[in-house]
Formats: structure tokens, sequence, C-alpha cells
């Protein structure tokens, strides 16, 4: 993970994940009620007279949600985080629902009223942490594959029957 800026005072700390792991660390440190900012598209549902209902234009715009429930997809490599707008440009509405869908290498802002200390130091260990080691054993009836991350180890094991 980048932290790209870091302003206690204003209580904002913007980051990059580049890893699965970054995702948990995040999915760990976003709480209920924070203020997330990031870009994330929006159908926006045309008011014209003869448009049909469920049509609408798809936007890609800047905005935050308050957070109300956060959600993280290993599988998908996604961090799905679902609040009220807070913030958007003029032609979305805030006060809706939304939830904003943070993948790999897409810049994000966390807003805390107050940053506790072992949320930093979480945030700032995972800056630090390095490429994940794998280690391969072969056997006669088989092989594993594990793979040791920062704060987790994952294990394979293959049968060669």
């Amino acid at each position: 993970m980048k932290i790209i800026e870091k302003n206690l005072r204003q209580g904002f700390v913007k980051v990059v994940p580049s890893s699965d792991d970054d995702l948990w660390h995040l999915y760990n440190v976003i709480y209920k009620g924070d203020e997330v900012y990031a870009y994330s598209s929006r159908a926006i549902k045309s008011e014209q007279e003869y448009s049909r209902p469920k049509s609408g234009e798809r936007v890609s715009a800047f905005m935050g949600v308050t957070v109300e429930s956060v959600a993280w997809d290993k599988f998908l490599g996604k961090l799905r985080v679902h609040g009220i707008i807070c913030h958007a440009p003029d032609i979305i509405p805030t006060g809706a629902h939304h939830t904003l869908n943070i993948a790999l290498n897409q810049p994000l802002t966390i807003v805390k009223k107050d940053w506790p200390k072992h949320l930093l130091d979480r945030l700032t260990r995972a800056s630090k942490t390095e490429k994940p080691m794998i280690i391969l054993a072969i056997d006669d009836e088989g092989f594993a594959i594990p793979e040791i991350k920062a704060e987790v180890v994952l294990i394979e094991i293959f049968s060669m029957y």
C-alpha cells in the first residue's frame, strides 16, 4: 500500500492499495461513520418526458460516502464501501445510497474525526510490507505451494493422483 498523503489535522489519509492484503487492511481500518472518497460510476436517470423509465446514463465522478458498511471480496479482489453520498458533482444527488467499489491501484481518501494510533500503525505497517514469498515443496505423491504474505499464509496442496 502506498500512503500518498496524511493530514491528521484535517483528519484524512489518502492511500493506494496495491495488493489483496492492502484491501484487507482497509477493510479493518474503515469504520461506520467514516467518510471515504474515490472515483466511482453511477447511473443517472433521465428526467425527460419521453425517456424510458429504466434507462440512464452512466457517469464517472469523484464522490464521497458516509460509511454504513464495508465488505471485502477476496475472490474478486475488491473492497465494497456502502453508504450515503455526502459529496458528489451536481448531477448526482447527495443523500442517496451508493457503493464504492475499491479495486487495486485505485486511490481513495479516508476521513475520520479521530485517528486512533493503532489504525495509523496498521497503515504504516501495510505500506512497508514486502512482496510475498512463494515456496514450492515437491514429493512423489504431490506438491504444495505456500505463499507467505505479511499477515497470512496461503497453502495450496495438489495431488499427483
